[in-house]
C-alpha cells in the first residue's frame, strides 16, 4: 500500500471561532482544515468530528484489508470499495 503524505495524526477540533468555524488541528500546531459556515451548528460540528477522525478511520480501514488480504479474501466487493476509498484518501 502506498505510503500517506498527510500530517500523521492525531488530529483534534480546537474549537470555533466566534460562531463562524471549527479549526482541526494535529499537534503540535498544523491547521488542517476549517469547515466554514454561517454559525456553529450540529453539521458544522459534525463535519469537524468526522474530519478529525480521518487518520484513525484510515488506520482501522487498512487495517482491515490487510487481515482480509491475508485471509485470502481480497477479491470480495467491499473489500475493493475499501481498497477505493483508501486510495482516493492518498489522492490517487
Amino acid at each position: 500500500m502506498a505510503e500517506t503524505k498527510w500530517t500523521p495524526g492525531p488530529w483534534r477540533r480546537n474549537g470555533h471561532i466566534g460562531n463562524a468555524e471549527w479549526i482541526v488541528a494535529a499537534k503540535p500546531f498544523a491547521q488542517i482544515a476549517t469547515v466554514y459556515g454561517p454559525n456553529v451548528t450540529a453539521e458544522s460540528d459534525a463535519n469537524a468530528q468526522l474530519i478529525a477522525a480521518a487518520p484513525g478511520l484510515y488506520e482501522a480501514l487498512a487495517d482491515i484489508v490487510r487481515v482480509l488480504d491475508s485471509l485470502g479474501q481480497s477479491k470480495l466487493e467491499r473489500v475493493e470499495a475499501a481498497r477505493a476509498a483508501l486510495a482516493k484518501a492518498r489522492g490517487e
